[in-house]
């Protein structure tokens, strides 16, 4: 387990990413909030990160707008291909979750904290397809920690000190699991003779 003060660091890193000054404090808050709750359940947790980037999200997106609006978790199922999770579970209108739909497309850093794309609308659909292939190639060959690591670096944007630190782990390491497994999903890729 990491003191108090690593904690913080992390947070405040984080925070840094929304360059806010206003509600740089609050977001801090809400990781470290969401850290703690994430050990109390439980103390070996490994998705320390996770959970922090998750909760400043939904502070900055979510909860610092002057109306009521879903949660994370419709937030996350909306973009996605499968909608049996809003329709199961959600209870909003479809009017609704298409503003949501909108306003969350628009807003600020995003659940990944994508950067802010210039290509055109090609450019991004065969991005958007390679990526897709990418990672599936990637749940397909990879287990574990190392599939962990490698979500977290290139799905989710961690920095490699920052994996190193959650799995106890020199920089080093990461970079070498990195590696790895990127050339065994590259060999998978070549070996399916997908196009990517």
């Amino acid at each position: 387990m990491k003191t108090p003060e690593q904690y913080t660091k992390l947070c405040r890193n984080l925070a840094r990413k929304y360059n806010a000054p206003w509600h740089f404090d609050d977001l801090v808050a809400e990781g470290l909030l969401a850290i703690y709750h994430e050990l109390e359940n439980n103390p070996k947790s490994t998705r320390t990160i996770v959970v922090a980037k998750e909760a400043m999200w939904e502070y900055f997106n979510l909860k610092t707008r002057p109306v009521s609006i879903p949660d994370v978790n419709e937030v996350r199922y909306i973009h996605m291909d499968d909608t049996s999770w809003i329709e199961n579970y959600s209870n909003w209108s479809e009017s609704a979750l298409n503003w949501l739909a909108l306003v969350t497309s628009s807003s600020q850093g995003t659940l990944a904290h994508d950067e802010v794309s210039t290509e055109g609308p090609e450019d991004a659909f065969i991005r958007k397809d390679a990526v897709s292939k990418i990672f599936e190639a990637a749940n397909t060959v990879l287990s574990g920690r190392s599939l962990e690591i490698f979500m977290l670096y290139y799905k989710e944007g961690i920095d490699q000190p920052d994996i190193a630190y959650t799995y106890d782990i020199s920089q080093q390491g990461v970079g070498k699991n990195l590696q790895k497994s990127c050339d065994k999903v590259r060999k998978h890729i070549l070996n399916r003779k997908l196009r990517v």
